[in-house]
């Protein structure tokens, strides 16, 4: 549980940190921390609260995701569950939960589970294009020719994330691509989220057009085994700098430095992991960051922690229901850490994803039984196994 230093501490802080934002420091003992292990508990000592009337109405709006200081709520899954729940209509709401649920896109079944195009599997697209080394020349030329690269690209001129797709493209959709849009209360599944041309799927990921491969440690790396972590684009008549968008293992990224805000970890965590997994990073500039904790098996379930550079909270994501991210802005040059944390184990009949199984099981047993063949010949391949989580961060 969380101990008051001081009467009036907030559970949550703004992203900016606030130099006159009491801190909040975990003092829990080891195997109590982490969801499912014991509730996060707010600090409501009534009888300091009570001589201290702010402090009071910031507990209540902690308890109620919001942030006293902004006034605007947290962006965050769980957060959203308790907007469908209050807000939508029964049908609505249960349908949109079932879009962020864990049968919908970003679930253990989506397209970014290992059933999806990314990931060290041998029936992922993201083994085969790393398979055979660097194609960066092939890349360049394909460039010149209006490739992903280029202009023509999905990070040109007419791509999702353009002033063209702003002026004209986002209008359509009114309200929900207000939403949908950074800052919005589903811009997880928009344009500059995990799904979007920024993140892994897109010309930046390990399926993209820059012609980099993946080291074993899951690096970016040239013809001459050279480290890359960026590749220009062309908009506009300029060349625009973009971080790319790696696929680190768990080792890699938590023993990272300078890590930026773009980037996906598969990491395992075990009943017996109670303090959970931490990452740390730094926005470079002024930008909306997004992270999505995914589980690798059905029924199981991650929650996740926004941390500033001295540990204190700045949002948590705690649903059972939904898939648990965060997206919240953050100014230029701040360092973060996000948090991945186990939640119990919830089994259930997901018909869904039962019926993606049965049409996928044939080609994901195949990758299996092959695995072990590929590993004993120096590929970098991944199993399917329990326990284990994808965490992706996106920034915009």
């Amino acid at each position: 549980m969380e101990k008051i230093r001081h009467p009036g501490v907030l559970p949550v802080l703004p992203p900016s940190g606030l130099a006159d934002t009491p801190i909040v420091e975990s003092k829990a003992p080891k195997g109590k921390v982490g969801l499912g292990k014991t509730n996060w508990i707010l600090p409501t000592n009534t009888a300091a609260l009570s001589r201290h009337s702010a402090a009071h109405a910031a507990v209540r709006g902690a308890e109620r995701g919001t942030r006293p200081q902004h006034g605007a709520p947290l962006r965050t899954a769980s957060d959203l569950e308790r907007t469908l729940e209050r807000e939508f209509p029964m049908g609505l709401g249960a349908q949109l939960a079932a879009v962020f649920g864990h049968e919908g896109v970003l679930g253990s079944r989506g397209v970014l589970s290992p059933l999806g195009a990314l990931g060290r599997h041998l029936h992922s697209p993201t083994f085969w294009m790393n398979a055979f080394g660097s194609w960066r020349g092939l890349a360049e030329l394909m460039t010149t020719f209006k490739g992903p690269g280029s202009n023509a690209g999905s990070l040109g001129d007419f791509g999702p994330r353009s002033d063209w797709a702003r002026t004209f493209f986002k209008p359509l959709f009114g309200q929900l691509g207000v939403d949908l849009a950074k800052g919005g209360r589903y811009a997880v599944l928009g344009p500059d989220g995990p799904l979007g041309a920024v993140a892994g799927l897109g010309h930046l990921g390990p399926n993209g057009g820059t012609g980099y491969v993946l080291d074993p440690s899951g690096n970016f790396v040239d013809k001459n085994g050279e480290v890359q972590r960026d590749t220009t684009v062309r908009y506009q008549g300029r060349a625009q700098v973009h971080a790319l968008y790696e696929l680190y293992t768990e080792n890699k990224a938590a023993g990272m430095k300078n890590n930026d805000a773009s980037w996906m970890v598969r990491g395992q965590l075990d009943h017996q992991d109670s303090d959970g997994d931490r990452f740390h990073f730094t926005v470079k500039a002024g930008q909306h960051v997004t992270a999505l904790a995914v589980p690798e098996r059905a029924g199981e379930r991650y929650g996740l922690e926004l941390l500033d550079k001295r540990g204190r909270v700045i949002a948590r994501s705690d649903s059972d229901n939904l898939v648990n991210w965060a997206h919240l802005p953050f100014p230029k040059d701040t360092e973060v850490s996000v948090r991945i944390l186990r939640r119990p184990d919830q089994k259930k009949f997901e018909p869904l994803g039962a019926a993606i199984d049965a049409l996928l099981y044939p080609l994901v047993a195949t990758g299996e039984a092959f695995a072990p063949f590929a590993r004993a010949a120096g590929f970098p391949v991944d199993r399917i196994e329990p326990n284990r989580y994808r965490l992706y961060v996106t920034s915009a």
